[in-house]
């Protein structure tokens, strides 16, 4: 299974866990859970930053967080810190499809995330 592309699924406060690893002076929060659900049975990325299914099942993460404030972007990087995914098109770094606790997608792979409060 390729690490080059990632899906994620946010519950309805997901922005701020990414703010509370780069805090900004607004920003108060805390992270009740990140967890890595496997991969599947979505397939909605492809390699980088195209949002087209590519035939192998995208992985699946969940955040829950409480607090308040607003995030514009966010990276997601692997322990070995040589894989990268993000929220930020156009910089060549794999993207990452958000959706909100609703399950309603947010921003796509080839998108921006805007900003969201939370």
């Amino acid at each position: 299974m390729s690490f080059r592309k990632i899906l994620i699924v946010f519950g309805a406060m997901t922005a701020f866990v990414f703010m509370a690893a780069s805090p900004a002076p607004a920003a108060m929060g805390d992270i009740q859970s990140f967890t890595f659900n496997g991969y599947g049975p979505e397939d909605v990325l492809g390699p980088g930053e195209e949002a087209k299914p590519d035939g192998n099942p995208d992985a699946n993460f969940s955040v829950t967080l409480t607090g308040a404030g607003a995030i514009a972007h966010f990276t997601i990087t692997a322990p070995d810190g040589k894989v990268k995914w993000d929220t930020k098109a156009g910089n060549n770094i794999a993207g990452i499809l958000v959706k909100d606790g609703k399950n309603e997608v947010i921003s796509k792979s080839d998108q921006s995330l805007p900003v969201i409060p939370f």
